[in-house]
């Protein structure tokens, strides 16, 4: 497993672009220190372009205050 990218657009909110050897996945991850949990949502890809691409639009996402 290889993280190709990583953004944080956010205090608690970060997006990852992982590669694995028959893969790519993106992954929003978020974490809430106060209340002790976090959670991860991600989409599996065959194609670096579609991963890319898909990571690329989540980064234009903003954490809400």
């Amino acid at each position: 497993m290889r993280l190709l990218k990583k953004e944080l657009i956010g205090k608690d909110t970060e997006i990852l672009l992982v590669e694995t050897a028959e893969m790519y996945t993106v992954s929003l991850c978020t974490l809430n220190l106060s209340a002790v949990y976090s959670n991860q949502l991600y989409c599996n890809f065959d194609d670096y372009r579609q991963a890319r691409n898909f990571f690329d639009i989540l980064c234009l996402l903003k954490e809400q205050e």
